[in-house]
């Protein structure tokens, strides 16, 4: 797996909700007790466990309530799922709309990456704050154009994804700009992309960064995109969540609007007791590429019981996720916040 497949998969497990309105989001079986607005945005996660997730501030998870029945109980030996609402940690205090926008000089492109899983093309724009001072790439910052098929410059919609409040780059400090497309244009996976757009810049402000190298086909003029902090290059904390490695084992395939049941494996490789201080949070999701719905959910483990992973031991917890309307290739992810670990798995829907 190359490294930007993993970062796809990385980031799509951290898509936060509040979608823009021509991205519906799913909920069959939820009791929805009010209405949320845009409260996790991405700047977003769209697509593959993984290309992105970042400086999240003030993230709060969806207040809805899976129902469950009475023949729910788990395999023996596994840690039942409990449906408990979390907040995600924040990872920095500083707000996005307290730092001034980036200027486009002082910000420094990196080589741009290109990788595919599970239906959908991701490209990602490293950018560094070359600046003296500390910068911002909100959500909103995210503007891209394009030349289309017929020459002319045309400005690209986009659902904004990943981190919900955009990112915050201190001098030196790197981010990412993600930029997410399918690669069917039907739930069925038989229309494929057909439009052409080239020489794509980001604008901020009144000035514009070529994205040299970004050339994309799409079925309409809509991309997911996003800013995202690079994670940090320094090694897990020792006895931290972040030492533990994830397996997810869940169904390859699953019914559109029904409860889908897996499990998580936590492992822990290292020689040191990982325990839980303050019970971790959790971000699960499922993003159908083609019909673009999902449902997502920010829950806390079920600490009850299991206080510590104990080294060289691993913990299965039962997971449960509302599977999305809408049939076809879906992204199905997993991941412990804010800071990981986390995986993804293939995941088709039928009717």
């Amino acid at each position: 797996m190359t490294d930007i497949d993993e970062r796809l998969r990385e980031y799509a497990a951290r898509w936060r909700a509040a979608q823009p309105p021509t991205l519906e989001t799913s909920a069959p079986d939820l009791e929805r007790p009010r209405p949320r607005g845009l409260a996790l945005a991405l700047a977003a996660a769209a697509l593959v466990a993984g290309a992105a997730v970042a400086a999240v501030v003030g993230l709060q998870s969806d207040d809805t309530t899976v129902r469950t029945g009475n023949n729910d109980e788990p395999k023996s030996g596994v840690v039942p799922w409990v449906d408990k609402p979390a907040t995600i940690p924040t990872t920095t205090t500083m707000p996005v709309t307290a730092v001034e926008i980036c200027r486009p000089e002082s910000l420094e492109l990196g080589t741009i990456h290109e990788g595919a899983a599970a239906g959908s093309t991701g490209r990602s724009v490293p950018m560094t704050n070359q600046g003296s001072t500390t910068c911002s790439l909100p959500d909103g910052a995210v503007r891209l154009t394009a030349v289309d098929d017929a020459g002319q410059r045309v400005t690209l919609r986009t659902d904004v994804q990943f981190a919900p409040n955009g990112i915050v780059l201190a001098p030196g400090q790197s981010g990412s700009l993600l930029i997410l497309s399918g690669n069917t244009c039907d739930g069925e996976g038989r229309v494929l992309p057909t439009r052409h757009y080239r020489a794509v810049e980001l604008g901020l402000g009144s000035a514009a960064i070529p994205l040299g190298g970004v050339e994309l086909v799409l079925c309409t003029d809509q991309v997911s995109a996003g800013f995202q902090l690079e994670p940090p290059p320094a090694g897990a904390v020792p006895g931290t969540v972040a030492t533990l490695t994830v397996r997810i084992e869940a169904p390859s395939t699953a019914k559109a609007g029904d409860t889908l049941r897996y499990t998580v494996v936590l492992s822990n490789p290292t020689d040191i007791d990982v325990p839980f201080d303050s019970c971790p949070a959790y971000t699960e999701s499922i993003f159908v590429v083609d019909t673009r719905v999902m449902t997502r959910r920010t829950l806390q483990l079920n600490c009850a019981t299991v206080h510590t992973i104990n080294a060289h031991t691993e913990v299965t917890y039962e997971m449960v996720i509302s599977v999305p309307i809408g049939a076809g290739e879906a992204k199905f992810n997993w991941m412990l916040e804010p800071d990981g670990p986390g995986g993804g798995v293939p995941l088709t829907i039928v009717r």
